[in-house]
């Protein structure tokens, strides 16, 4: 009866363990964290000496921490830093709501007093005050034009950063997503003529360009600076010269007959109006500036903290190493072998739910 029972329980473990892979030789074991039809970790037969790795595919290394027979590998603890999002600049305050043109000006800006500004130091004052005026509003510009690439390359890191928290998307994905993305943003606005799958070319002229940036908008900032100066400097003169004009109608007019004096007060309101358009646009240069400095001390702050270098970081890990695990060798030896996988995911990730499938304990039979 003993005998009996010995064999039938013997009998079980066979059919059993038959049902089981047998590894006979060294190799790998291709597992995959996405697949939900798997294969999973399972129990196993292994022949003695024989050593086997387990490899899981698309396990974003950067979202989950990996344990195998009690030796844990913890990759990349720390997440790359997210830049906040950087601040607009209002080119509406560079046309700010103006009081209607003189008559007399046809819309001509200074037009009254360009008419009244015989002498060639008079015209050269409004000359040099117009000329800063332009300057300044090109650098502006310049300064915004390049802001609106520098969001777009923040926008890109920020996108980087996610799918390096990505636990749920099959790693070809991602990576042809990353590809794809720089490549598109490269050629649209920073002249890239190479391969939009070679990762090396399109890293470095990702980087180049994000420090070329930086490099242009900190000279920008600083021209910028220097031009408000020069303008306010020209308006103190221009406004000198309209109020000198007006004393000089003011005078006129208290000598000339009061029949003629209405067109002199006339004229007199007209210069006013001018001044006042002016310091107006001046005024909303000036606002437009103050945007600028709060823009610009973000930026440098990001220049300061490494960011073109960070950038290069986070693009560089969507690699397919950072997406696969490959587990120490397991040895076939003694009677049995257990092994005990555990798979975390890290707070703050978004994991696939198949991940806990992956955690557990499974038994390699040896035999031979």
């Amino acid at each position: 009866m003993y005998k009996s029972i010995m064999t039938l329980i013997l009998s079980a473990s066979i059919a059993i363990a038959s049902s089981q892979p047998a590894y006979k030789a060294d190799q790998v074991i291709p597992l995959d964290l996405l697949s939900v039809a798997g294969p999973f970790p399972g129990n196993f037969n292994i022949k003695k000496n024989v050593r086997i790795r387990y490899k899981i595919d698309n396990i974003n290394r950067n979202v989950y921490t990996v344990s195998v027979n009690s030796e844990s590998k913890s990759f990349f603890q720390e997440k790359p830093p997210i830049f906040g999002v950087i601040s607009d600049i209002d080119l509406s305050k560079l046309a700010p709501v103006l009081p209607v043109h003189p008559a007399a000006a046809a819309g001509t800006p200074l037009g009254v007093l360009k008419a009244r500004a015989t002498a060639v130091p008079e015209a050269q004052i409004i000359a040099n005050y117009e000329a800063a005026k332009t300057n300044v509003n090109n650098a502006i510009q310049a300064y915004e034009a390049n802001d609106i690439n520098f969001k777009k390359i923040t926008s890109h890191y920020r996108v980087l950063c996610n799918m390096l928290t990505d636990g749920s998307t099959p790693f070809l994905d991602i990576f042809s997503t990353k590809q794809t993305n720089t490549d598109a943003l490269l050629r649209a606005d920073f002249a890239y003529v190479g391969s939009a799958t070679n990762d090396q070319q399109l890293v470095a002229h990702l980087q180049t360009s994000t420090e070329n940036l930086i490099n242009t908008q900190l000279l920008g900032y600083s021209t910028i600076l220097a031009r408000q100066n020069i303008l306010k400097q020209n308006y103190v003169f221009l406004e000198a010269l309209v109020m000198a004009k007006i004393q000089q109608l003011k005078a006129a007019m208290a000598a000339a007959p009061v029949g003629v004096r209405p067109p002199i007060q006339v004229q007199i309101d007209d210069l006013s109006t001018e001044l006042v358009i002016e310091k107006l646009i001046v005024d909303g240069i000036i606002e437009v500036i103050n945007d600028i400095k709060l823009v610009h001390a973000k930026m440098a702050e990001l220049n300061q903290s490494g960011f073109s270098q960070a950038l290069y970081i986070a693009y560089r890990r969507i690699t397919l190493a950072n997406w696969q695990y490959i587990s120490p060798s397991i040895l076939g030896e003694n009677d049995e072998v257990t092994v005990t996988m555990t798979v975390d995911a890290k707070e703050g990730t978004i994991p696939s739910p198949n991940y806990a499938m992956f955690n557990g304990k499974v038994k390699g039979m040896v035999y031979g």
